[in-house]
């Protein structure tokens, strides 16, 4: 167990979903016992620079390279408030000229 906690679950909850039928027993642990102490941003505050980082990473673990770096896909996901998302996404889309919703659907 490498990963940080929150990639981890991340995991585990798509194994749980993925293919037919799904593994209740995880889903229930994973989603029943999880707090967002620790994990995600709660705030409404939106740093322009560690957008253009996360913009930049995400293409590095997707376009970027011959197959996807999930857990940088996941962590980034996971770990930042909605605001903050939003223009990791414009500014994913301004430098490289591609819609990073899209990129994120193909990837994970």
């Amino acid at each position: 167990m490498l990963d940080p906690p929150i990639v981890y679950a991340v995991k585990e909850l798509r194994k749980a979903m993925k293919g037919p039928g799904t593994d209740e027993d995880v889903l229930v642990e994973i989603l029943c016992t999880a707090t967002n102490a620790g994990t995600r941003d709660e705030s409404y505050e939106v740093d322009e620079d560690l957008a253009d980082q996360d913009a930049t990473a995400l293409f590095e673990a997707g376009e970027g390279r011959f197959g996807t770096d999930e857990s940088t896909f996941s962590y980034v996901l996971a770990t930042r408030n909605y605001l903050q998302l939003q223009a990791t996404f414009k500014i994913y889309e301004q430098v490289f000229a591609a819609a990073a919703t899209k990129q994120i659907r193909l990837r994970i």
